[in-house]
């Protein structure tokens, strides 16, 4: 089955068109967060400490710096910010406890997700999709 981090990918696809709906359940789900909030609270939670720079290589739906998406997940009380050890010049991300147990809530919440779309595609079709989806939304 398709890795549930590519899936999200392809949920931030269908949810970056207008489809207002889709978007605020899945807000919803995520516990009042946006997807792209969730998106980067699980990019964490797999693989901190990280650089707004890192993350931002790794966000499949935020373009140019996220600085403002840190922003608003360190005022809800989701991420820690620290000077990094290796360069003063850059800060390091990792999940607060709060923030932790936000990413266990959205990974509990697309589990349905991940198995229906389980159910819909093989991995090479997902991959495909996947591919295309991206290609769709990094278009100028």
């Amino acid at each position: 089955m398709p890795g549930a981090y590519d899936l999200g990918g392809v949920l931030v696809a269908v949810v970056d068109g207008d489809d207002v709906v889709v978007a605020q359940q899945v807000q919803a789900a995520f516990g009042g967060i946006t997807v792209v909030q969730a998106e980067a609270t699980l990019i964490l939670a797999d693989d901190e400490p990280l650089t707004l720079g890192e993350l931002g290589a790794r966000l499949i739906a935020e373009t140019g710096n996220p600085s403002r998406l840190v922003d608003r997940l360190h005022s809800a009380g989701l991420v820690h910010r620290h000077p990094s050890a290796h360069d003063r010049r850059h800060v390091e991300l990792t999940l607060t406890s709060h923030g932790r147990e936000m990413a266990t809530r959205i990974q509990e919440a697309r589990r349905p997700l991940l198995e229906w779309g389980g159910t819909l595609l093989d991995d090479t079709a997902f991959a495909a999709a996947t591919t295309a989806l991206r290609r769709v939304l990094h278009q100028p």
